[in-house]
C-alpha cells in the first residue's frame, strides 16, 4: 500500500508542478509465473532470432509438462497435463519471464511513454 500511495504523491505533485499528465501502471506479479502460456516466451524467443539448440533446449524444459498431488504418505492423484506456468526454482524462468513481459514495455514506448530506467532493447 506505501508503494502505491508514493506513486500516487508523485503523480500529483509532478501534474502540480508541470501540469503534464503522469500514467502510473500498477502490475501484480504475484501469481505472474502461474499465468504464463508454455508457448508464449518460446514463440517470442522464436521471433528474436534464438534458434537451434538453445531454443530446443528451453522448449523441452516445458514439453510435456505433468503434475500429481501426492496426498498423505503415498497416494497420489493421477498426472495431469498443464498447459501454463512457469517452474517455481528453475534458474530459466526468470529470463522466461522476462522476455514474456518484455512486449508490453515495448508497446509503452510506441505510444510516447517513456520510463527513463526500463531497458526494453531491440529484439524484434
Amino acid at each position: 500500500m506505501s508503494h502505491f500511495l508514493t506513486l500516487t504523491e508523485v503523480a500529483q505533485r509532478r501534474f502540480i508542478r508541470d501540469r503534464q499528465p503522469t500514467y502510473v501502471c500498477f502490475i501484480d506479479f504475484q501469481k505472474a509465473f502461474d499465468t504464463v502460456p508454455h508457448e508464449a516466451p518460446f514463440l517470442k524467443m522464436e521471433r528474436a532470432g534464438v534458434s537451434g539448440k538453445c531454443l530446443a533446449f528451453f522448449s523441452a524444459l516445458y514439453a510435456d509438462s505433468r503434475m500429481r498431488i501426492r496426498l498423505g504418505d503415498s497416494s497420489r492423484t493421477p498426472s495431469r497435463r498443464i498447459h501454463r506456468g512457469l517452474r517455481q526454482g528453475e534458474r530459466a524462468s526468470p529470463l522466461l519471464f522476462n522476455i514474456f513481459i518484455n512486449d508490453p514495455l515495448k508497446n509503452c514506448r510506441q505510444y510516447g511513454l517513456e520510463v527513463p530506467w526500463i531497458d526494453c532493447g531491440d529484439a524484434r
